[in-house]
């Protein structure tokens, strides 16, 4: 290289050590901030990054951990619960991975795997983030001022049951009420929530008033809140319709068998006043005006019986059509029928 073309101060052997820094930082092979500091001192969270002798140290201590562990991300506002393999050093969760250790569910259908998103990958930001609570905080000044401090969690706990014997005592114990939030695993966390609320007799709001009236509509109308069955039986389908829903965004982990049936043939219908990420991939985008639905909906089955163009003996094994119909009168079962005074409408 030409004297004049060379970069002042600069060895061959610091600059081709600058541009592969440079193309490791480029294709995100760093450890974010917080997990070097955690990495120095799991007990210390606010000091400084540990010492590097170089960008090689931290990209070859990377890949070494202590221990493998499973777990998965209940609270990453999504109820897939995704196995995931984490890579624990010095007690710290440094990689996520995709476990993969799903079992096909039906011969000619593709298995479950791989299960996990990019919220689920990066969800160790959140767990060692600095938003992050990990100590009980109690308000110390009005609402809004954001003025908060640190307590024992023997403190918090001492006068959270004293204020909830309290309001116990004054009101009822079913005046004590917690809000579920959207936020709902089932898992430790949520059982324990509710043995505390049914032990002492409060009780809990209905999560789904918070997402939806789908989900509550569905309950009153059929006993159950979901409806459908599992995401591999999409393969199986002819014709896909999805309406008012976005699983490339909400539903990562088994939208792959959407796009499979695709590939094998099948028709994808995606009805939505907006052009999401998956009416993309849709055959035909059905941008219905908001609040058209049900007005859609009941066409749409009106066509389906009067065209003759329904799978009688589907609607026949797998729904409970066949249980609402009288066959003598072929008229709806109505509670007049099981009842005695009852409604006949």
């Amino acid at each position: 290289m030409p004297a004049s073309h060379r970069m002042p101060g600069v060895s061959r052997r610091r600059f081709l050590q600058y541009g592969a820094a440079a193309a490791a930082l480029a294709a995100g092979e760093t450890l974010p901030l917080f997990h070097l500091r955690a990495l120095a001192d799991p007990g210390a969270p606010g000091r400084s990054a540990p010492k590097l002798g170089s960008w090689e140290d931290l990209y070859r201590q990377r890949w070494t951990w202590d221990r493998v562990v499973k777990g998965s991300h209940a609270w990453a506002n999504c109820r897939s619960a995704c196995e995931w393999d984490l890579y624990v050093r010095n007690g710290i969760v440094v990689r996520e991975e995709q476990s993969a250790g799903y079992a096909q569910s039906e011969t000619g259908v593709p298995d479950f795997n791989p299960r996990g998103c990019q919220k689920g990958a990066s969800y160790t930001e959140v767990m060692y983030g600095p938003s992050r609570l990990t100590v009980p905080l109690k308000r110390v000044g009005p609402r809004g001022s954001g003025r908060w401090e640190k307590i024992s969690w023997d403190q918090a706990i001492d006068e959270i049951a004293a204020k909830c014997i309290d309001i116990a005592a004054r009101h009822g114990p079913d005046s004590m009420i917690q809000d579920l939030g959207p936020n709902f695993d089932q898992g430790a966390t949520t059982v324990g929530r509710f043995k505390f609320l049914m032990k002492s007799g409060g009780s809990f709001s209905d999560m789904w008033a918070e997402i939806g009236d789908l989900n509550l509509g569905l309950a009153l109308t059929f006993g159950f809140a979901h409806t459908g069955g599992t995401s591999d039986e999409w393969f199986l389908s002819d014709y896909l319709v999805v309406w008012m829903h976005n699983p490339a965004v909400t539903q990562m982990p088994d939208v792959h068998f959407l796009y499979e049936a695709r590939y094998n043939g099948a028709e994808l219908v995606v009805i939505d006043p907006q052009y999401t990420a998956t009416a993309m991939h849709a055959d035909q985008w059905l941008p219905i005006d908001t609040g058209a639905d049900a007005a859609l909906a009941l066409c749409t089955a009106r066509h389906i019986i009067d065209s003759g163009s329904a799978d009688w003996d589907y609607v026949k094994e797998q729904t409970d059509l066949p249980l609402l119909v009288r066959l003598d009168t072929g008229a709806f079962l109505r509670e007049a029928d099981l009842v005695a005074g009852g409604n006949a409408q």
